[in-house]
């Protein structure tokens, strides 16, 4: 059996066995091609070992052999050399020997080509090396995209979200050129202006000192708020700048609830007279505007449903005395005082048809005229506070005594009534 000595490797693979170099002979006793398939040989197992390219080029075993193949191409090409200069191209054509690169280069001396290629060799390698870095550099890019998109977008939903998505895509890009990993880009999203713009309430919490609300925290108080607007027919009024409003208000959505059910179907349902005194109140009429952005103003203002619905009630508590031609300055008192609409119609009657006649009796028996003012708010104590007034109780025993002094009977209207104190 022959035993190729000259080309020994360890089991591993990874080095050639140093001490059996010497078996490569001294002086080129094989060919050229013998010899180039002897260097093929030695870096084919060393870059199967895991050598680099210049850790081929350094090893003693490549090293040597490729002093052979030097040996045997300088003793070929010395052979030819004599020949090799008289040739010149001509019609006859070029007939010295060539070896042609990968690339094309064309080279006539055979240690020059081979040097090329280890070279060529080298470059290859590191490109490919590069290349495949870049795909995956790539490949890292494009899911980091992929994922910060598929996270965001099934809960951006409202109208103009689909704009956003596109902005934040843009940016997310950007920051992708930059290297930047998906970690690194959830951080820098919140800080860019879209990104403010589409969460805009909570700046407006920050500037009044309150806590902002986390993406998750927010887009759930949009739908919340979305749920409710569109419950009560307020579709319309479901949009992002109406919910940044909400939000940088801290309205509650138990808090849009009750402003919608007690403040706005209140007027939106409200008769006429209601209707003209609620005209009145600033925080309670459209001003002119669209009953869209009446709406809007009610629910997103500042001031809250409990302070609204005194507002409502003191507006009808107005009506019922403006519509007797009474007097509506103690509406706010009354309001305070618990007394309903209901309540207010019945009394302002009462008083509707006393006040003429006590105005009467104080004429006859004081002989003087009583302020309207001042007789309202006696009566107005007598009907909503059981409070008799002293006028009242006098007047009404004179006519009784009046009376019975003409006929023996009491008659004519009588004032007097029993009540659980006297003013």
């Amino acid at each position: 059996m022959t035993i190729d000595r000259s080309m020994m490797v360890m089991d591993s693979g990874a080095f050639i066995n140093e001490a059996n170099l010497s078996e490569i002979p001294e002086t080129p006793t094989i060919t050229k091609d013998e010899a180039l398939a002897k260097v093929k040989k030695v870096r084919d197992r060393l870059k199967a070992a895991g050598k680099n390219p210049q850790e081929i080029q350094s090893n003693p075993g490549y090293i040597k052999a490729r002093e052979a193949l030097d040996a045997a191409v300088a003793k070929q090409n010395a052979d030819r050399a004599t020949a090799d200069a008289n040739i010149k191209p001509g019609a006859g054509g070029d007939t010295r020997p060539k070896w042609i690169a990968p690339d094309g280069t064309i080279f006539y001396d055979e240690t020059s080509y081979l040097t090329y290629l280890d070279t060529l060799g080298k470059i290859t390698e590191s490109e490919t090396a590069t290349k495949l870095k870049d795909a995956e550099k790539a490949t890292i890019k494009r899911n980091a995209r992929e994922f910060l998109i598929a996270s965001l977008k099934p809960y951006f939903n409202f109208e103009g979200d689909a704009a956003f998505l596109d902005q934040l895509s843009g940016i997310i890009d950007d920051y992708i050129k930059q290297d930047y990993d998906a970690d690194t880009i959830s951080v820098l999203l919140p800080q860019t202006e879209p990104y403010k713009q589409r969460f805009k309430g909570n700046a407006a919490r920050a500037a009044a000192g309150l806590s902002q609300l986390s993406p998750a925290e927010y887009l759930q108080a949009e739908e919340t708020y979305n749920e409710i607007l569109k419950r009560y027919d307020l579709a319309d009024l479901a949009t992002r700048e109406t919910f940044s409003s909400l939000i940088g208000g801290q309205v509650s959505a138990a808090e849009l609830t009750d402003r919608v059910v007690n403040v706005y179907d209140r007027i939106r349902n409200a008769d006429e007279g209601l209707k003209s005194e609620l005209a009145r109140v600033k925080e309670l009429t459209a001003g002119g505007v669209s009953e869209k952005d009446f709406a809007k103003a009610l629910l997103t203002g500042q001031t809250g449903a409990a302070e609204l619905k005194r507002k409502i009630t003191t507006a009808e508590i107005s009506t019922e005395a403006r519509q007797r031609n009474l007097l509506t300055t103690s509406a706010t008192e009354l309001e305070k005082l618990g007394v309903s609409r209901e309540q207010a119609r019945t009394g302002f009657e009462q008083i509707r048809l006393t006040q003429p006649v006590l105005g009467k009796l104080s004429e006859i028996y004081d002989k003087q005229t009583i302020n309207a003012e001042d007789m309202q708010k006696e009566l107005e104590r007598e009907q909503f506070q059981g409070m008799q007034s002293e006028r009242r109780r006098r007047l009404a025993e004179q006519e009784t005594t009046a009376f019975m002094g003409q006929s023996g009977t009491a008659s004519g209207i009588s004032l007097g009534r029993k009540r659980k104190g006297m003013i």
